[in-house]
């Protein structure tokens, strides 16, 4: 398995750009792409990616997408300046490139295997919330973003809904939106709607009763 991944590039994204659009981890076509996303951006490319039970180029299911923390002591963040540098060297550093990126490789995806096997439905729950957001602002990075705008767009205006259409407890349709308790959603839901989230559904109850 090793030996059958490549190192095809080592990209560097310079301060200018990384203001454009979020990157995340993703893949292309033929290759997958692992990056270091702070001010500046190191992508590692790869070639021949097959791990068991994921489609080729995968290195996590479809839509799978873990939130990793490396903590302060972050050796990933000061490794990808120095393999950009031996990869792109006139001296010829491939396979002592290929092994680190590599070595990085399996080391993320070892902290995947241990992230998701800690995941609790609470974890879980707020995860899906961050999903929702990066989504947003990788789909709407050239407007004009504010809190406002992704808090209505992402959970607001799905709550809004979800309250109208369906008959659950607003309890767990909090939850569901990945708040961490019912007050926090209602006061959330009050903040950028102008009343709770009970009186919201009040509303449009007697609305279509006719009171």
């Amino acid at each position: 398995m090793i030996n059958r991944i490549q190192l095809e590039d080592v990209i560097f994204v310079d301060d200018e750009y990384s203001l454009k659009p979020p990157h995340m981890i993703h893949r292309h076509k033929n290759f997958l792409e692992l990056q270091e996303h702070r001010i500046q951006t190191y992508c590692l490319v790869f070639s021949g990616v097959q791990l068991e039970n994921l489609p080729a180029g995968h290195m996590v299911a479809q839509n799978h997408r873990p939130i990793l923390s490396l903590g302060k002591e972050n050796f990933v963040a000061n490794l990808l300046p120095d393999i950009y540098k031996m990869f792109h060297a006139k001296k010829n550093f491939y396979e002592a490139c290929r092994h680190l990126a590599v070595g990085i490789f399996f080391m993320l995806r070892e902290k995947i295997s241990e992230h998701d096997e800690n995941l609790t439905p609470t974890k879980q729950k707020r995860e899906h919330l961050t999903y929702r957001i990066m989504d947003y602002i990788n789909e709407h990075y050239a407007e004009p973003l504010t809190l406002k705008k992704i808090s209505e767009a992402v959970y607001i205006s799905e709550a809004q809904s979800k309250l109208i259409e369906a008959a659950q407890p607003i309890q767990d349709i909090g939850e569901e939106l990945g708040f961490v308790s019912s007050a926090h959603f209602s006061k959330m839901f009050k903040k950028y709607v102008g009343i709770t989230p009970k009186e919201y559904r009040s509303h449009f109850l007697s609305r279509r009763e006719g009171k």
